[in-house]
């Protein structure tokens, strides 16, 4: 049974091209008919939303500068009226083991925006629970409006936030109503930061796709047969993409003279060096680095592709994959994947099922494994297919918006 009161959802910077995952979860949570109140911390042009995302973000509310008059007016009125709950609220924040330290004064600020979030919560009537994106800035204020209105609050944590900027994670954890989690790899490191707390207060809950979307390009692939066949790629070009180790693998399939084009897409700080790389390799007229696509491109993209390469490694940071939500679209579209055996990509990923796995930054087995689909026709298409039914079963945006809804469900208002 659906909570009668809204879920309010605190993100962060949006939208954000590289977090698409966090849209298609209020498209599906709004479509399954749970009322959301959604903040975020900081706008970015919507052009990156997807068009059946554009709906709802007219409703999204932008919270102001911290200082600016009416933030300062809300934590005034919240703090004359509830005195003790405002204090006791901003010292919980500004005690938590920031790290480094120098966060303790982002807490405050972060403390002023929540309360004007809570603040703009209550006058629309109040809200069931507080939900964060990420185990970072956006938690914190979701722990300063929950104090504020006195209802619980949860999170969902993601990669970067656990494993290359945690800061307090394992207080944050223990100070919400429950924890959700994208992949099994990351329940299983969570549970042992903390494991005095309960299996349930610790939640499995894949990110969700537009099955539906990726179906059609399925239905209708175009694969030109008198062309080499396409490697497909997209993600951030940051290290731990690894999406060097696919460049050197290319290499090597041009001198074992298989025939083949890879196309990168994306943004990032490797840009520059991932061309050189190329340029040095003297695969100029088979890697191609076009930038950054938006979905739909990408669906079409998956469309005339042989096979979808993901060569994700673990930082020198620690920072790694969840399950690359490109990796569940070109699975959704019938395309095999080739990936590495990182993280939770494992979870999607099944190795002689739906794709092939490798380990990281070995050169030689990546061109191995993808040599190995793009020469057999039969097998590609067995991986697809098996591919399609593995997304189907286990990551729509219907299944994750159940088992989401289930949670805020289950949580007594207070």
């Amino acid at each position: 049974m659906l909570p009668e009161r809204p879920v309010a959802y605190i993100l962060g910077t949006f939208p954000q091209a590289s977090q698409t995952f966090i849209a298609r979860e209020v498209r599906g949570l709004t479509l399954a008919g749970l009322p959301l109140q959604i903040f975020a911390l900081g706008r970015r042009a919507p052009d990156v939303l997807e068009e059946a995302d554009r709906a709802w973000y007219a409703d999204v509310r932008f919270a102001p500068f911290f200082l600016a008059p009416r933030v300062l007016a809300a934590n005034v009125g919240l703090a004359l009226r509830a005195p003790g709950r405002y204090v006791r609220t901003f010292f919980t924040l500004l005690a938590l083991p920031h790290r480094p330290r120098i966060l303790v004064l982002r807490a405050i600020a972060l403390f002023m925006t929540g309360a004007w979030i809570a603040h703009t919560i209550e006058r629309a009537g109040g809200c069931r629970q507080v939900h964060a994106h990420f185990a970072l800035a956006q938690t914190e204020v979701a722990m300063a409006v929950a104090g504020l209105l006195e209802v619980p609050f949860s999170f969902t944590a993601h990669a970067r936030d656990i494993y290359a900027t945690p800061s307090a994670l394992e207080e944050k954890m223990r100070a919400a109503r429950v924890v959700v989690t994208c992949t099994g790899y990351n329940v299983s490191h969570l549970r042992g930061l903390c494991p005095e707390l309960p299996d349930s207060h610790i939640q499995l809950v894949h990110h969700g796709v537009d099955v539906d979307a990726a179906s059609r390009i399925a239905e209708q692939r175009d694969v030109d047969a008198g062309a080499p066949p396409v490697i497909l790629a997209a993600g951030r070009l940051i290290d731990k993409k690894g999406f060097d180790t696919l460049i050197d693998a290319c290499a090597v399939l041009r001198e074992r003279g298989v025939s083949f084009a890879c196309r990168i897409f994306g943004t990032g700080p490797l840009m520059t060096e991932l061309r050189r790389r190329v340029e040095a390799a003297g695969l100029a007229g088979s890697v191609d680095l076009p930038g950054w696509a938006p979905a739909w491109q990408l669906l079409d993209e998956m469309g005339h592709a042989a096979v979808f390469a993901m060569p994700s490694r673990v930082a020198a940071g620690g920072d790694r994959d969840g399950i690359p939500n490109v990796v569940l679209e070109a699975m959704a579209a019938g395309l095999p994947v080739v990936a590495t055996n990182v993280s939770g990509i494992p979870e999607a990923v099944s190795h002689e099922t739906t794709g092939l796995l490798v380990e990281p930054d070995d050169v030689t087995v990546l061109a191995g494994a993808l040599e190995r689909v793009l020469t057999d026709a039969a097998l590609s298409a067995r991986f697809g297919a098996a591919a399609r039914a593995r997304i189907r079963e286990e990551f729509t945006l219907e299944v994750a918006s159940s088992r989401l809804i289930a949670l805020f469900g289950s949580v007594p208002a207070r």
